[in-house]
This record gives structure tokens, sequence and C-alpha cells, in this order.
């Protein structure tokens, strides 16, 4: 599979080999400098060693399917599902935070299971066209045939031996009325082999083919199972409440037997089985069966699929970021420049959104852990919630803050005031910069509750710092808007570019690193510059994050704090 994405504030772009050959001729800037205030970097840059942004997912598909309304899950390598969202006019959203280096995330379209390494921050999900011969798959899925089963057969007559016929000579992806056998032609007849009744072809230049609908339930697990000779088989079609044709699974087959056990996507409320052979072939003993499937909290969603499966309240989660923690480290001085040590204050941050059985925003799940707190002045932390296009919610989504200390902040709508000062929140009281005392990482956790109005919709957090005593004085990721709680009048002084949390040669105040592990990244030490403490930190930002993408792999342990 091809390489991940990575994204600049201007959109993804393709990670260049870190090995490639370093060429600053586009830069004035010395080739290893000592210190960051040294350099020009492109204002367009973000600063964050992560795959962030919005990505949208258009599908096409071919004009027999119908896609509206059904379901694209995100996923990793792993298969496990990390968000999933409907088709709206033709296409679907994701806000993506995942660690630059060596992660993948893909796009699987439930209904057919088809799945697409995502590579773009636009990009194309072309699923593809219906052929009937892919869907019968040779050979074992895994274990023995199927056997019988002695739970209720949902096929009407699907021994053959009372049946009869509906001709319909409409296409198979048209829906056919529950409850009846139908076939496309006059082809059809019932004969006996060894004793049983069978479904064949009468006419020996031709195939006859046959079928029926089940209604069936989303989100639920089914066996199908049937007997059959020589090429004949049946495939599974997947329709919606509305009747469309809106995908399929596949049926495997072991030469006397084919069979599937598969779950039935969300949005599917009926099954029709499409089957087929010529003279000498046929087919018997068709069973399709609900099969057992737990659900404990009996809130429609199997323990399977629950990520709660005891708790009826709730049954999906999400993550951000979407894999791992985020951290931030912090320079304090902000609208003046600070030393770029950036261990005035480092947090590392994980929210887990939790949602009910419609996917409906319930509450989040918050932790804050202060990893270094090496400033002279007091800082508290805050958080702001803003939508997918990093704007604020018009109105207050958040019904209440439990579960620990953080509170409301009255001055920004859907913000929450982590703690108002580090210094009196720590306890005991740590730097961990080489300078002062060291501690191990408290963290500060907490439960957001939503109100109805949150809905299903995505969520990105604002991790932010502000002075204790000068609540309007916030420091932010380069590009992000300070809060309404914000000095403006601190915009355009000193080092500060418009607001915009850059200087005017396009240096941050915050910088970004997303990974699994916490202790990934070490800040370095008090007065220790972040381009003597990770000599290749200066390529990777003079490359817009092309080059070097692990950075913080390479650094000097006798310039960072490593705890012991």
């Amino acid at each position: 599979m091809k390489q991940l994405f990575t994204i600049a504030a201007a959109g993804m772009i393709a990670v260049a080999c870190n090995t490639e050959k370093d060429d600053f001729s586009s830069y004035q800037n010395p080739p290893s400098a000592t210190s960051l205030g040294d350099l020009t970097i492109s204002e367009n840059f973000n600063w964050s060693s992560s795959v962030k942004g919005i990505v949208e997912l258009t599908v096409s598909a071919p004009p027999y399917f119908t896609t509206e309304g059904q379901i694209v899950e995100l996923i990793d390598a792993y298969g496990t599902v990390l968000d999933f969202q409907k088709i709206d006019n033709g296409a679907v959203h994701f806000h993506i935070s995942i660690p630059q280096e060596n992660y993948k995330v893909y796009a699987r379209y439930q209904n057919t299971n088809e799945v697409f390494e995502i590579t773009s921050t636009r990009q194309e999900l072309k699923l593809a066209e219906l052929q009937l011969e892919n869907l019968i798959r040779p050979g074992k899925k895994s274990g023995g045939s199927k056997g019988k089963t002695t739970a209720t057969n949902l096929i009407l007559e699907g021994d053959f031996e009372n049946s009869s016929f509906v001709l319909d000579t409409s296409v198979y992806t048209k829906l056919r009325n529950s409850g009846d056998w139908y076939v496309r032609d006059n082809n059809g007849t019932i004969t006996t082999v060894n004793g049983s009744k069978v479904f064949t072809s009468s006419n020996p230049l031709g195939s006859a083919d046959l079928l029926q609908s089940i209604e069936v339930v989303g989100d639920e697990l089914y066996d199908f199972a049937y007997d059959y000779s020589g090429n004949s088989g049946f495939f599974l079609l997947y329709f919606n409440a509305a009747k469309d044709f809106t995908g399929y699974t596949t049926v495997y087959t072991n030469g006397t037997q084919g069979y599937a056990t598969f779950l039935t996507p969300s949005t599917i409320r009926y099954v029709q089985i499409y089957g087929f052979c010529k003279q000498n072939d046929w087919l018997d003993n068709v069973n399709f069966v609900e099969a057992f499937e737990p659900d404990d909290d009996n809130d429609g969603v199997s323990n399977r699929q629950d990520a709660y499966p005891n708790n009826p309240a709730l049954a999906y989660k999400t993550s951000f970021p979407t894999i791992g923690r985020q951290t931030l480290a912090f320079e304090d001085l902000w609208p003046a420049k600070g030393d770029f040590d950036f261990n005035d204050m480092v947090l590392s941050n994980n929210i887990e959104f939790r949602k009910d059985a419609n996917n409906i925003l319930v509450d989040a799940l918050v932790s804050v852990k202060v990893m270094a707190l090496g400033a002279g002045a007091s800082s508290g932390a805050a958080i702001q919630l803003l939508d997918v296009n990093g704007q604020p919610f018009p109105t207050d989504i958040i019904a209440g803050i439990s579960g620990g200390s953080a509170i409301l902040d009255p001055n920004v709508t859907n913000g929450i005031i982590v703690f108002n000062d580090a210094r009196k929140s720590l306890s005991p009281m740590y730097n961990n910069n080489g300078y002062g005392p060291d501690g191990e990482p408290q963290e500060f956790s907490f439960n957001i509750t939503f109100k109805a109005s949150a809905g299903s919709q995505i969520i990105v957090p604002d991790f932010y710092i502000f002075r204790s005593n000068n609540r309007g004085r916030e420091t932010h990721m380069g590009g992000v808007a300070g809060t309404a709680a914000a000095d403006p009048s601190l915009y355009n002084t000193k080092s500060d570019i418009n607001g915009t949390y850059k200087t005017s040669t396009g240096l941050p105040w915050v910088i970004e690193v997303i990974h699994p592990n916490v202790s990934f990244f070490h800040h370095p030490l008090e007065k220790v510059d972040i381009t003597t403490a990770y000599p290749k930190f200066q390529q990777w930002a003079e490359s817009n994050g092309r080059r070097y993408v692990g950075w913080m792999l390479l650094g000097d342990k006798t310039k960072l704090y490593i705890p012991e």
C-alpha cells in the first residue's frame, strides 16, 4: 500500500523520504542554526508533527447503486473503526489527527467492505462495478462447512419440496416482495436428485435464476448456507428501507456448500438472495437464519460493536487525537518571543467522545497531563470546542462539567478552564525541565456532558494556555484564532502578526506532536533551544514537514529532559 499522506496548513502533502539530500537554496537560513529565532519559515507551516485536518471523501458508484445515507467507516490498519459518517450529498467528511510517522488510515464502504487508503484531503472513493462471478469465492474462509442450523429459517421453501415461482423479469438489483420465490425467466424447474427435490434449469442451452428477499435488521449477524453442484450458487444483495440497492456481500464455497456469516450494515433492511444454475447443476437446502449476537445492555448494538456493552446510554466512541495523545509544548511570553526551549508548559491531551446507539453525542472524557512547567510566570490551561472547520459553534452545546476541578469558562461559549494557575494546581509542584523539582506528571481529568443540540457533529478541541493574572493573554497554536476572551489589543504588538500566533518570520509559540506513546516526545532542558536539542528540527520546519518527520527520534539526549 502507498505511504499515507501528511497535512500542511494549506492541505495534505506527500512525505518526502527523510534521507533525501538537504537543499536550503530557497532559504536565507544558516545551515545549522543554534536558535530557532534565527530562522525564517513558511507562514503556511502548522508546526505539527501530525497528520491532521479535514478529509472530504466523494463516493462514486455505478448508476444502479444508491449510496446516499450509507455509511463510510474510518479504520486503522488493523480494521478498528475509528469513526463513521453517513454519506451526505455524495460525500463524507472526517477530521483526522494521527501521528505523522508510519501510520495509515483507511475508508471502508460498509455495504461492500471495499477499503481505500486515504491519501489526500479530497479523494474519490470509486466503488467497483457489481461482478456477480466475484461474489462467490472458492475455498473456505476458515474452518469447515457451516452445516445445518436449528435456528428458524427465514427462507420460504428453502428445500424446494413444495416450491412455486413468481415470474418477474426485472433486473436483480430491483427488490422483490418478501415471502415468495421469483424467477426472471421460465427456465427454472424442480427435479429430484438423490431422493431430494432441487432447483435446476429446464433449458439445456441456458441457465435459470431465482430470487427471494428477506426482511432483516441492521447491525445483526446472519448465517447463510446452501447445497449446490457444479458452478451454481447464490449472491447476497443489500437494500435499504427505501428498497434501493446499496451493496452486497460475499458467499464462500467449498465444492458442495456455499456459506456466509455476515453482519448487516446498519442502514440495511432487506437482503435479496439471487441464485443461478444450468440444467446439469442444482441448488438445494437454502438456509438464512439470524445468528446469536449478544447485546447485554439491550441498546440495539451488539456487544461486538458496542464500545460500552454494559451501558445502554452509550454505544460508540471517537477520540481526539484519532490515534494516541496530543502533546503541546508552549512558549509563554506571547506576544514577545521566548527562548524556544518549549518547556514553559507541556501538555499531553486526549478526549474520548462517547455517543449513543443513534451516534448522538452524550459526553466526553477529557484527560490533560502537565508534563512540564518551566515558566517563570503563572499560566492556566483551557479548551475551546470548535466545529470541523475550526470555528466556534454558534450556540452552547455543553450541558455541564463534572468529575474534576475544571469549570465552564464564563467568557467563552463552549469553553472550559482546566485550571487557572498551574503553579497552584500541581501538587507537589514540579518543573521537569532540569532546573527545579521533578515530579510524576499530574493528570487533570473530567467529563463534559453535551446538550441535545450537539447532535452527531464533529468536535475539534483547541487546547491553549493563558496568563493567570491576565486572562486575555492567550497562547494558541499558530493559525488558531484567540477566543472571545482574548485581548485583541495585544495583536500586532511585539512579535505577533495579526493575532495569528506566529511571528513575521513564521515562528510559533506552540509545537504539536501526536503519538500513541505519551513519552514519545522529550522536551528540551531549560534554556536549550529546540534546534540544538533536536538537530533535524530545522530541516523538518524548513521543508514544511516534508523531511525528517521523525525529528523527535533524533534528539541529543544530553539536552533533553528524560525522566529516570
